[in-house]
């Protein structure tokens, strides 16, 4: 009997140790699992915090950026018809189109003051069309990509350009097109047509 007493006493000592150990154990777990949780936590805010800063100092800086643009265009556009007036004074320019030329080309054109002509395809007649030495007193023209064919002129002076369906003029090979209403762009035109735009 006393064997069995201790017998079970030792059973009851085995258990008790066991559950002292599994709730030591789950307590522990449980408060290992949370602080890695607290740690996981208060990095990830960290983080977002930085990356918050790095937004607010990006808007900051568009913000900026927005601002020196709306300078530069009020500036570009009190120096447009400054830099532009009468550049183009002297020279007589054609343009031998099928289309009517955008606001913007017709504009630039009258401030530069050059003496610019349209000749539409359907009014010429063909003899007109392939009279050189009446196209020899223009110091440029511009001819219509669709009709450049038909213009049997050559020199440095014949230059083609197309204009596509938003109104965007390209010169040449050109990839990007020419506007009219850029000042850079008005220069780049310059440069191409080998107008000496410097005084």
């Amino acid at each position: 009997m006393l064997r069995l007493k201790e017998h079970i006493m030792s059973l009851v000592a085995v258990f008790f140790s066991l559950g002292i150990g599994l709730f030591l154990g789950i307590s522990l777990g449980e408060n290992i699992l949370v602080s890695n949780q607290i740690e996981v936590i208060e990095r990830m805010e960290i983080k977002i915090n930085s990356y918050q800063r790095r937004i607010k100092e990006l808007e900051e800086k568009i913000l900026s950026l927005q601002k020196d643009q709306e300078s530069y265009a009020m500036l570009e556009d009190k120096l447009y018809p400054i830099i532009l007036q009468d550049i183009l004074l002297g020279h007589k320019i054609a343009f031998i189109t099928h289309t009517i030329l955008p606001d913007n080309v017709l504009s630039f054109f009258d401030i530069s003051g050059s003496e610019l002509n349209i000749y539409l395809k359907e009014v010429l007649e063909e003899d007109f069309f392939y009279n050189e030495e009446f196209w020899a007193d223009y110091s440029v023209l511009l001819v219509s990509n669709q009709l450049r064919a038909d213009l049997d002129i050559e020199g440095p002076y014949v230059f083609t350009f197309f204009i596509d369906e938003e109104g965007k003029l390209f010169l040449q090979e050109e990839k990007e097109p020419i506007s009219f209403a850029s000042l850079y762009d008005c220069l780049t035109f310059l440069e191409l047509i080998g107008v000496n735009f410097v005084n």
